[in-house]
């Protein structure tokens, strides 16, 4: 029989499990060494290089003598290290593990009643409950990688019987990959439920329409949803396991409907306000902007739970319930007279109403449909934000956050952070023509132009920036001016798939040339080259303005735009979409030219009065800046961006060839040694001349063949 291929483990791992096996079943020495072995030869384990000391202690010692003796032979000295026998770090994560769990089955959930209610008696038991969450968020939002932290050897016990790993990949990859800290008790609160006796607990607050009378404890509620907040929210440091089990906790956060109702719930609070206290206001409007936060965590990268929020309460028949688009709307036409907490509170929502309306969970169709969904909503939602009226709404938002750049004064970070979301929110909504018009006829073209000029005309500070905080504040200002940059240049893009609005938007108006946004457009990509949302979005801009429209190719072209298209590419060429931009803008501004007229001359004749330039040939504007090379070495080399590449370069006249290569040929050569085995390419569309006859002939080889 030919045994399968064992894995390997380290002598930590080990000795840490037989110490979490005496501990939690109560063994003694030699019984949790015989289940830690045991456990280990059931999950294919080899165990031949491991000490197997009847005491954990004992093998830690055994190899720091070893250590010592091999060290001692290489004439290398330890004495200026710390060489403690004793595993504390791991019997410290242990006591934690497991006051984890009792904050959790213990202190949270002695107070859910049968029903999903919260009953807490008392003020001492209140302060345990919120002190429980403090301590769950932080344990669950530490993102720092220790290289003395002990690795997650529970994980196949502690993992979830609903994975589909099995248990030796779980073995092989807490032994393999260095966890984030806060893995362990991610997946302690998966393996306990614990999410489901948080949402409970944001039953906090009696709502009108609550059957049963229950708490009342706002507090409480603020503590919670920050908690959940917390634990969904993806962190840059987090490994892949990490960033998994947050996305499984996300997935199984069901409690829509009584989110929604609470953002309606305060929402309608502050409306129906007849009271001027200040802390009043604040205080609801902290709340509401932390259910908001909550919302935007849950929603984002998954796509049913942006169904379930937007179709939320549609169904039901209590009174003054509303489902989760007339919510959304609705804060977001909010007013509450606190200037700082109406910025914030706006901001979330425009947030809010950008992950609702765009296609972000990118996971394979078979984890899509895991989780209940694998087609995209984003569509209906945008249509149905449309019938609410937010366009106008969005539009406002954005001007009154753009007034302090308008007249001149020096806008706060704040401000400059809701115009780009506005901006953002209003892009994702302008999907298709009517939506468009619609933007058109709210101003939308004036107020997008005034946000891109805000956002390429920086300060002239740099001369005066004499000390640090000085230097600061100026790239702190600049980096808003690229968010706002960005948020316009993307709306500017959606709004080019109207042929006549992006002609007025390159070429300007008839009465008023000066209006056009080209200009801007070609500043930000100079200006901000670092930044591949930028140049993604000016490449896209420039391509939709070329497309069709050979007027805008030429003046696009009159304005060096090809040498920012170029660039970008260069500058970003690991970016599979700044590449595939690119790519497709090189297309548009060629193709039509240099197929319709060769030498581009009668192009520019044709185009010279609206376009006010003079004839050079197209081809070679591009070949002389290189994009020959850079559609063949750089765009060609990804998988995403090698068809846009090679259709630029046939436009162009280079020589190019498509290679077809067989992923299975290429494993199987690897594996012998030998070459790769080249299919043909596709065949283009008219390079094979059609078998289609048009008359119909009957065959001679009919009546010789018996029939």
């Amino acid at each position: 029989m030919v045994q399968g291929k064992q894995h390997r483990i380290t002598q930590e791992l080990f000795d840490e499990t037989v110490l979490e096996n005496q501990e939690v079943f109560e063994l003694s020495p030699a019984e949790a060494l015989q289940e830690t072995v045991d456990q280990f030869g059931q999950q294919g384990v080899s165990l031949d290089h491991l000490l197997t000391s009847s005491h954990p202690t004992e093998g830690v010692k055994e190899r720091q003598q070893r250590s010592e003796y091999q060290f001692g032979q290489q004439g290398v000295s330890l004495d200026h290290l710390l060489t403690s026998s004793h595993p504390t770090e791991g019997v410290k994560e242990r006591q934690q593990r497991s006051e984890f769990s009792g904050f959790i089955n213990v202190v949270l959930d002695s107070h859910v009643q049968p029903n999903g209610t919260i009953l807490i008696s008392n003020d001492s038991d209140r302060a345990t409950v919120r002190s429980a969450l403090q301590r769950i968020a932080s344990l669950c939002s530490t993102t720092t990688n220790s290289t003395n932290s002990t690795k997650n050897k529970t994980a196949s016990l502690l993992h979830s019987e609903s994975s589909t790993s099995s248990s030796n990949d779980v073995i092989e990859k807490s032994t393999t990959e260095e966890e984030g800290s806060s893995f362990p008790y991610l997946n302690l609160l998966h393996h306990h439920q614990g999410m489901f006796t948080l949402m409970s607990y944001l039953g906090a607050v009696t709502l009108p329409e609550d059957a049963t009378d229950g708490m009342d404890d706002e507090g409480l509620l603020q503590e919670t949803v920050q908690t959940i907040t917390q634990i969904l929210t993806a962190r840059p440091q987090d490994n892949a396991v990490t960033a998994d089990m947050r996305s499984i906790l996300r997935d199984s956060f069901v409690a829509f409907e009584r989110l929604v109702r609470l953002i309606q719930h305060y929402a309608t609070l502050l409306e129906n306000n007849d009271t001027n206290s200040q802390e009043y206001i604040s205080q609801k409007v902290n709340i509401l902007m932390d259910l908001l936060r909550l919302g935007y965590v849950s929603c984002r990268n998954c796509e049913r739970n942006k169904v379930g929020f937007v179709r939320s309460n549609k169904k039901t028949k209590r009174h003054n319930v509303s489902g989760g688009v007339s919510v959304a709307a609705q804060v977001l036409r909010l007013v509450v007279p606190l200037p700082e907490e109406l910025v914030a509170l706006r901001t979330e929502s425009c947030r809010m109403l950008s992950v609702l309306c765009r296609f972000d969970d990118f996971r394979s169709n078979s984890s899509a449909e895991q989780h209940g969904m694998n087609v995209s909503s984003v569509h209906d939602h945008v249509l149905e934000f449309y019938r609410a009226g937010t366009i106008p709404t969005l539009h406002r938002i954005t001007l009154d956050a753009l007034e302090p750049l308008n007249d001149g004064s020096v806008s706060s970070s704040e401000r400059v952070g809701l115009a780009a979301a506005a901006l953002t929110a209003t892009r994702v909504l302008a999907v298709n023509d009517e939506i468009v018009q619609a933007l058109v006829a709210v101003g939308t073209l004036s107020t997008t132009r005034l946000a891109l000029e805000a956002g390429v005309v920086l300060e002239n500070e740099e001369d005066d920036c004499t000390n640090n905080e000085t230097t600061k504040a100026f790239k702190v200002r600049k980096y808003q001016k690229q968010l706002l940059a960005a948020g316009a240049l993307g709306l500017i893009r959606n709004l080019c798939g109207n042929d006549e609005i992006k002609t007025t938007l390159c070429l300007g108006s008839s009465d008023d040339p000066t209006t056009s946004v080209l200009p801007s457009v070609l500043l930000a990509m100079r200006q901000y080259r670092t930044s591949s949302s930028i140049q993604e979005h000016g490449c896209g801009t420039l391509g939709a303005m070329a497309l069709r429209r050979p007027p805008n190719c030429l003046r696009i072209i009159d304005l060096d735009g090809p040498r920012e298209i170029l660039t970008a590419m260069r500058q970003h060429p690991n970016s599979v979409i700044v590449q595939r931009q690119g790519c497709l803008a090189v297309r548009n501004l060629v193709s039509r030219l240099v197929e319709r007229y060769p030498s581009g001359e009668e192009a520019r004749e044709a185009a010279a009065a609206s376009a006010g330039v003079a004839g050079v040939n197209i081809r070679d504007v591009f070949l002389d800046l290189g994009a020959e090379q850079v559609l063949q070495s750089i765009a060609g080399r990804h998988q995403g961006s090698v068809d846009e590449a090679y259709a630029a370069l046939r436009d162009l006249g280079c020589t190019v060839s498509l290679l077809k290569f067989d992923s299975d040929s290429i494993e199987q050569s690897r594996a012998s040694g030998g070459s790769v085995q080249v299919k043909a390419r596709p065949a283009m569309f008219g390079e094979v001349k059609s078998n289609f006859r048009p008359v119909y002939d009957e065959s001679p080889n009919l009546h010789n063949s018996g029939l």
